[in-house]
């Protein structure tokens, strides 16, 4: 009964979403623009804007958007080229990230396209959602990326401990096993709505939850997307990392990694929680794959730093890698 109603739910939700495509392409477009320039420099500091934490050199920036009278359209976001450099104190990699020379290729280094349905009870519908990025040398340090994703997600770091411990990257088959934990994406709609939608005219009689945690759920409602599809394709890495301490099991220098393919398909996520499925899929990929390395150049005799026993420990039940 239960895989019925939610087999009956999705087949719902397609027939909208294939309504919505329908009258999108019916729907005029409005507006059209375009900004782009062939060189900046971006330097990202803290709050006080004294302490640098990262230098982005782009090349060819293009940005355009086309919106519809119904708010739907598309987003096009497109890098010509990308050098980040790391502005820390103190930091081995100086140079943090930049396009693989082994791998030539006249295109983006960096293309972000995603494509807007009309909004349903105001919350974003995000239709198609993908990420192209050309063959990277990647080079940073734990100390690096936790300043970097405090910069673009400050939440992370107030009161969201709950976000960052939640397993967001969930296999398809892994959510089919619990089908009792799982929500379908048309009862996360009407959640969404009723959040969106609700006042704080209730009082502690009818609902003993505090204002102030209302307007969070509120808040967390409205900025939450409804992404029909996710796609970040498979792209070979250069890969250096320093962990947290002086000496780390994890730390490596030019390894050679292929970041994974990310696909996710009806997600009700704000954009932290993607970064976080994305983190997790792929620190999951890559340290399978650092384990196979780091095997082989001992087993070759290029690596000949010697295992301790707490070390060997952690390579037979894996490595957690913080990042």
């Amino acid at each position: 009964m239960c895989s019925f109603s939610v087999l009956k739910q999705r087949q719902v939700l397609q027939n909208r979403v294939v309504s919505l495509r329908q009258q999108e392409e019916e729907v005029p477009v409005v507006r059209k623009f375009e900004v782009c320039f062939e060189d900046c420099t971006w330097k990202l500091t803290e709050h006080d804007g004294m302490i640098g934490i990262a230098q982005l050199h782009i090349t060819n920036f293009l940005y355009a958007r086309t919106m519809r009278v119904d708010n739907g359209g598309e987003h096009l976001f497109e890098l010509g080229t990308m050098r980040v450099s790391n502005l820390l104190r103190d930091t081995p990699f100086p140079d943090t990230l930049d396009r693989d020379s082994r791998h030539p290729s006249s295109s983006s280094a960096v293309r972000v396209l995603c494509k807007d349905l009309a909004p349903v009870g105001g919350i974003a519908l995000k239709e198609h959602f993908e990420v192209n990025i050309a063959p990277m040398v990647v080079q940073f340090t734990f100390k690096f990326f936790d300043a970097m994703m405090t910069f673009f997600f400050p939440e992370r770091n107030e009161g969201h401990a709950h976000v960052r411990e939640a397993n967001l990257d969930v296999e398809e088959g892994e959510r089919e096993k619990a089908p009792a934990r799982r929500l379908s994406l048309s009862r996360r709609i009407t959640g969404g709505l009723s959040m969106v939608r609700s006042s704080g005219r209730a009082t502690s009689a009818t609902l003993p939850i505090a204002v102030d945690d209302i307007d969070k759920m509120r808040q967390r409602a409205n900025s939450n997307n409804l992404f029909l599809y996710i796609k970040i394709p498979e792209v070979p890495i250069l890969v250096s990392y320093k962990g947290n301490k002086e000496k780390n099991i994890e730390d490596v220098r030019n390894l050679p990694l292929n970041f994974p393919l990310c696909e996710y398909h009806e997600k009700n996520w704000t954009w932290l929680d993607l970064s976080i499925a994305i983190k997790q899929r792929s620190r999951r990929i890559l340290l399978q794959q650092f384990m196979k390395q780091k095997l082989l150049r001992r087993a070759k005799g290029d690596d000949k730093t010697p295992i301790s026993d707490e070390e060997k420990k952690r390579i037979a039940i894996g490595v957690t890698i913080r990042y």
